[in-house]
């Protein structure tokens, strides 16, 4: 080989990976981050080289019901889960979740929402929709209970606490899949 045939070689393969890496692993690295975020709801917990399970929640610790058997942040709508996605750009890719309360599901910590008359009135339907006034007087479950409290509180704004169930972060499982994912690709290109 002479060193003119070498230097055009060696020319197109930087080519290729200044487009690899400006254009296709964007791409890959974010399809590949979004399925393991997703995975993360599907197992019920954070991949972060061994699976760091959430806290159940009182729907699954009550038993029966589909409810009861989905991951703590399923729902039968999946919005948190769907709301996962990503945006290649020249180089980078930015994994986000556009759901308003991704945060602080991901994070933890404490929010203060109003109560509102609608609020009111799903609480009342709820209520009547667990048995509560067709019981016997002194009868009622707790669910319904639950309902009918909320519905005639007198507070303006509720504190509820919600527990950290990360999904979203860095993390070891994604470092090693990427870096296992962008060798192979490299090992492709260069025939190595």
């Amino acid at each position: 080989m002479e060193i003119s045939e070498f230097r055009q070689k060696l020319q197109a393969k930087n080519t290729e990976l200044s487009g690899y890496f400006r254009r296709k692993l964007p791409v890959k690295a974010g399809a590949k981050v979004k399925s393991i975020v997703q995975g993360n709801f599907r197992l019920g917990g954070f991949q972060n080289g061994a699976l760091e399970k959430w806290q159940e929640t009182k729907r699954q610790s009550s038993g029966g019901g589909a409810d009861a058997r989905r991951g703590p942040l399923l729902s039968s709508r999946k919005v948190l889960y769907n709301g996962t996605g990503y945006t290649p750009g020249n180089g980078s890719v930015t994994i986000y979740n556009n759901v308003i309360y991704a945060g602080i599901h991901n994070e933890g910590g404490e929010t203060n929402p109003r109560v509102t008359p609608k609020m009111r009135r799903y609480a009342w339907a709820r209520y009547y929709a667990e048995g509560g006034g067709k019981a016997k007087k002194g009868r009622s479950s707790d669910q319904a209970d639950f309902w009918k409290g909320l519905a005639l509180t007198k507070k303006k704004t509720l504190n509820i606490k919600i527990p950290k169930r990360q999904f979203m972060g860095p993390s070891k499982t994604i470092d090693a899949t990427l870096q296992t994912m962008i060798t192979t690709d490299l090992n492709t290109i260069l025939n190595l």
